[in-house]
């Protein structure tokens, strides 16, 4: 399987890039994993002696398409019919997923509702998924109306063609094209083309002068045309240029600067005084025009109706969430007016679908909310939207970008329909003939099964501090009890998911402690062997920089008592991900197979030489820098579990002299 091992390392940081699946711009997932490592994984855990050129047909490593196209053959499917597989802390789906995709039934259980609705989609895609799209005839409908990496989602609509691909289809182009009818007076064109994109800028009043002062990280407009936008004053207004150049900087760290005195300005006087002073300054068409904003489209904008907000309070958090630092308190803040009507709009139309459609096209409005609010930004390098959640939290944007629905380009509702069409498709052809997958609203640390009734758990718990789960779901799950809420209320009738679902989240963040998550991650593990089988097998996948978050994951299986069998990594990351950056870039993410046992007598010689050879041996591999460090605390874990918590410092300080020989510290 080494080489197997291999073809996986170079597959799985692609699929969490550019060659993501096509269901990974249907719904948001802040944790999602590598579809084919997955698969992997749990392939050599089901049926570890399998042929490897079986096993490498089953991965889909023997095609021309990217791995996640191939569903695995007949032969394997057969081989695990009544198979059961759990993953306990689900999210998005991935292990669950391809578990079904292999012919095991897949019990999915999720404590977080926006992401529990992501894996009911999965299970309509492959309880009724043909019954509300033909895969068939959305690819011809792709193919004949196809532009750059996608298809032309406005010309599909109004070419009259929408319905033969089924209801789906039907119904998101009804809805588009009535939202267009009714809303497009509010977004007028520019020189007889439609305008794309707006870019806001926040202000303040100057302290010492008086004069307004857009609040800009880097005016820059386009990178390579090297044009920028700039404030020209006049009184205490000023009008905005756009001309050739890097850009003005007026933030800095959340301080700013007065570009007219000089004056340097603190970031408690720009929170203080913030709030709601955007000003419209650039409009882009669809051909990538930028021109100054006039009068005529700040009043198209003050001409919408005003908007009923979204009134649920945000949990402040200085690391996560730092909106009511700046006085935007609820999430009504965080929309421009036309924004929100827009929102709304859509929220109206789609609580008129009956329930198994509006369950998938319910992704609409959280895609739409997280590429059209105040806290979205200008990507200058390639001309488009860095959407609200970019970095998995709730951050703070100066100048912002908001999207016309209706026009062509990123963020539009064309391509987020498009995108939501083009996604369960796929995961209609993924499910096609899949074993069982149950969904399940509910919480590892109170698992709905008999004692030792479960023989494979394969899971990706929480990640310490990576991502406070209530808190950064939050922005979507406002949105979204607005429109499933009354199919889903028991998982869509909380207020907000920090004030009602936070006390059994398991991570760190929105008030809850490091020594939360090691007491409610030990509770976990604990509840995970009591329905695991005697005889059974747990493959836990974990990823951290700090040293506690491996110290917590230890604790938790010695806890437990589990013991360690194997571990080993696999390659999971970009460097570049936003994820992985977060980490420290990690590109590794280690893989623990763990067993029913208890710690046993230490030798010590015997143990210093494991801890060398596990590492040169991952040195040898390839691994450096913190994916190496990471391997150490992973030996660490194995041996604690093998031989108890009190041989983890002894296993890090011989860790730390292999460690200096390849530079790590």
């Amino acid at each position: 399987m080494n080489e197997l091992r291999r073809l996986i390392d170079s597959v799985a940081p692609q699929e969490r890039g550019g060659g993501a699946p096509p269901h990974a711009s249907l719904y948001p997932s802040f944790a999602r994993m590598s579809p084919t490592a997955a698969r992997y994984v749990l392939l050599t855990t089901l049926l570890p002696d399998l042929d490897p050129h079986l096993a490498k047909k089953a991965l889909g490593l023997d095609g021309d398409k990217q791995p996640y196209w191939y569903n695995p053959p007949a032969e394997v499917k057969e081989r695990l019919r009544g198979a059961a597989v759990l993953d306990p802390f689900a999210g998005g789906g991935s292990i669950p997923m391809e578990a079904a995709r292999l012919g095991a039934h897949a019990v999915a259980v999720e404590y977080n509702p926006v992401q529990w609705l992501a894996l009911k989609t999965i299970q309509l895609a492959r309880d009724r998924g043909k019954e509300l799209i033909d895969p068939r005839a959305w690819e011809t409908l792709k193919k004949r109306y196809r532009r750059d990496f996608g298809a032309d989602m406005e010309a599909i609509c109004k070419s009259g063609e929408a319905e033969k691909a089924g209801p789906l289809v039907r119904e998101g182009c009804r809805i588009a094209l009535e939202l267009e009818r009714e809303l497009s007076q509010y977004y007028p064109p520019r020189n007889g083309r439609r305008v794309s994109h707006y870019i806001w800028a926040k202000q303040v009043r100057c302290p010492k002068c008086g004069v307004w002062i857009p609040l800009t990280l880097n005016s820059r407009l386009d990178k390579r045309g090297g044009l920028a936008w700039r404030p020209v004053y006049s009184g205490d207004g000023y009008d905005v240029v756009i001309e050739k150049g890097e850009g003005v900087k007026t933030v800095d760290r959340g301080d700013a600067r007065c570009l007219k005195c000089g004056v340097s300005i603190s970031k408690e006087y720009v929170r203080k005084n913030v709030s709601h002073n955007d000003r419209l300054v650039v409009v882009v068409t669809e051909d990538k025009e930028f021109y100054p904003a006039t009068e005529a489209d700040r009043k198209a904008c003050e001409e919408v109706p005003e908007p009923e907000r979204l009134s649920e309070l945000i949990l402040y958090d200085p690391r996560f969430v730092r909106p009511p630092a700046y006085g935007w308190r609820r999430y009504g803040d965080l929309f421009n007016k036309r924004q929100h009507y827009c929102l709304n709009r859509l929220v109206e139309k789609l609580k008129q679908v009956e329930p198994n459609l509006r369950t998938v096209l319910a992704w609409l409005v959280v895609r739409q909310a997280d590429y059209n609010s105040r806290l979205t930004s200008w990507r200058s390098s390639s001309l488009a939207v860095m959407q609200t959640m970019s970095y998995k939290s709730v951050r703070v944007a100066w100048d912002y970008v908001e999207v016309n629905p209706f026009a062509r380009g990123a963020g539009s509702l064309w391509k987020a329909l498009y995108d939501g069409l083009d996604g369960f498709a796929f995961l209609v052809h993924a499910m096609d003939g899949a074993g069982a997958f149950e969904p399940v609203l509910g919480s590892a640390l109170n698992l709905p099964f008999p004692d030792k009734s479960v023989r494979y758990v394969v899971t990706d718990p929480p990640y310490f501090d990576s991502i406070p789960y209530a808190e950064s779901y939050d922005f979507y799950y406002v949105w979204l009890k607005r429109v499933v809420g009354d199919v889903y209320p028991e998982a869509f009738s909380f207020w907000t998911l920090w004030r009602d679902r936070s006390a059994e989240d398991i991570s760190v963040g929105g008030g809850r402690t490091e020594e939360h998550f090691r007491i409610l991650l030990k509770r976990a593990f604990k509840e995970i062997r009591r329905v695991l089988a005697d005889d059974g097998v747990l493959v836990v996948f974990y990823a951290h920089p700090k040293r506690e978050a491996w110290t917590a994951l230890a604790e938790a299986f010695v806890a437990a008592g589990l013991v360690v069998e194997d571990v080993y990594p696999l390659r999971m990351w970009m460097p570049t991900d936003i994820q992985a950056r977060g980490k420290n870039s990690i590109t590794a993410t280690y893989v623990f197979v763990l067993r029913v046992g208890s710690a046993t007598q230490t030798d010590l010689r015997r143990l210093r030489e494991e801890v060398k050879e596990s590492l040169e041996g991952l040195a040898a591999g390839g691994y450096r820098g913190v994916d190496l460090a990471m391997g150490a605390y992973a030996t660490a874990v194995k041996l604690a579990t093998r031989h108890g918590m009190r041989v983890m410092e002894l296993v890090l300080a011989v860790a730390r002299g292999v460690l200096r020989r390849f530079n790590v510290y």
